[in-house]
């Protein structure tokens, strides 16, 4: 009898924590696609629609030997101020070119005390909506909200190797392999862009080699990355700074 007791009693225990937990599993679930969805609207709210040809401010960065190479594949353009075109083209096929410009506080050179790097991981911070973009093996992501021009800037990266092959006052080059790289106006501030492999489960975020440009012109620095489709393909030395030397 105490046995038939005890054991209709572990069921009912065993029982009423799968409950529990099915029930807590579902208001998890409900909580993370209203947060999805409220960020969404956020994200929506900000934006224009979407374009699919190359900005106009941004035309004038390509040597003229090699715009027949370009198509437009992707062009997000927002409402905010002084957040500008996120554009995405293919460049002869084999390769994906991001572009962004972020305006400054002032024209000044791109020299140590402007622009810094730093190796070590950006992750999202809590709370803060990130406006996405899929490019394939990578995300890249820009922060939601109001945003002002840029005092500096600041480039963590996930890497042990950089390597630089430009550096003076008006353009800043180096290729790097990385799962995560970010942006921020002030080492200590949040990140306004974060690149980041796409998630391979257990296997971690996917790497990607990275061609990473900066390129001042006047009150406006371009952030510019390019990225072969085929891991496999071995991008020439130079090739982006080649694309935008006139």
């Amino acid at each position: 009898m105490k046995r038939s007791v005890y054991k209709i009693l572990s069921i009912s225990i065993v029982t009423i924590l799968i409950i529990l937990f099915f029930f807590y599993v579902k208001r998890k679930a409900v909580e993370f696609f209203k947060k999805d969805a409220k960020e969404w609207e956020a994200v929506r709210k900000e934006e224009l629609p979407l374009a699919y040809e190359i900005p106009k401010e941004y035309e004038f960065l390509f040597n003229k030997l090699y715009q027949g190479n370009l198509s437009p594949n992707m062009v997000r353009r927002s409402k905010i101020k002084y957040r500008n075109p996120v554009a995405m083209m293919d460049f002869d096929n084999k390769y994906k070119l991001f572009i962004y410009k972020i305006d400054m506080q002032k024209d000044t050179s791109l020299q140590k005390e402007f622009f810094t790097t730093k190796s070590y991981y950006t992750k999202r911070q809590t709370g803060i909506i990130y406006a996405a973009t899929d490019v394939g093996g990578y995300i890249f992501e820009n922060k939601s909200g109001a945003i002002n021009k840029a005092p500096a800037l600041f480039f963590s990266y996930a890497s042990d190797t950089l390597y630089s092959f430009i550096k003076n006052d008006s353009i800043i080059a180096f290729s790097l392999s990385t799962d995560n790289f970010a942006i921020k106006y002030a080492e200590k501030e949040i990140a306004d862009l974060i690149v980041q492999g796409r998630d391979n489960g257990i296997f971690g975020n996917e790497m990607n080699y990275f061609d990473v440009l900066f390129y001042r012109k006047k009150d406006a620095v371009y952030l510019l990355t390019l990225t072969p489709n085929d891991p496999s393909i071995k991008m020439p030395q130079d090739l982006l700074y080649k694309i935008i030397s006139k």
